[in-house]
């Protein structure tokens, strides 16, 4: 594991480089090793290879339960999001899987802005349905790890912010369609 960790910091090393050099954008040395570790730790997890490694960072206490594959004649969309508040940027992300829990598609995205926690996670659930719905698809369980979002959505909330408005778009554009919400 030492020699993976190391590794991923010489990555992180030269990514910073380039994207100092092309891209003119800077980052602590607190940030690229902890986005190395990040990406070995994901890696590995997606690999189910060797002990899980979980470097320190701030997160949300966890309260969704581990992942299962959707029931038969369903597809499970995962969305999750990252916020680059020293970099004014956000990422979204979507997951695809079948009811057999095999790959079938994912959908990154990267943008400008400093949403709140709940508001980057209502994006990208409101992402996820829209790309969903693009490609014609029913039967979806859409599951992320925001229960506010959650909860926003199945309890009709009247709430007037941002993220009111987005968590109101997810429920209406699911509306009359066959999918369902999951933390």
């Amino acid at each position: 594991m030492e020699v993976g960790k190391s590794i991923m910091i010489m990555w992180g090393l030269w990514k910073q480089r380039n994207d100092k050099l092309w891209n003119n954008k800077h980052c602590t040395s607190a940030q690229l090793v902890h986005g190395a570790l990040q990406t070995l730790y994901d890696w590995l997890q997606a690999k189910e290879r060797g002990p899980p490694f979980h470097p320190t960072v701030q997160r949300a206490a966890p309260t969704c339960k581990r992942w299962h594959k959707p029931p038969p004649h369903f597809l499970k969309c995962n969305t999750d999001t990252a916020i680059f508040t020293d970099n004014n940027t956000f990422g979204l992300s979507s997951v695809l899987r079948d009811e057999n829990g095999e790959f079938m598609a994912c959908r990154v995205q990267h943008s400008p802005g400093n949403p709140t926690v709940k508001e980057c996670e209502a994006l990208a659930l409101l992402n996820a349905i829209t790309w969903i719905k693009e490609m014609n698809l029913t039967n979806v369980i859409f599951e992320l790890d925001a229960k506010n979002v959650v909860d926003a959505i199945k309890f009709l909330d009247n709430d007037t912010t941002e993220f009111g408005s987005l968590t109101s778009k997810c429920g209406s554009r699911c509306f009359g369609k066959s999918c369902s919400f999951l933390c």
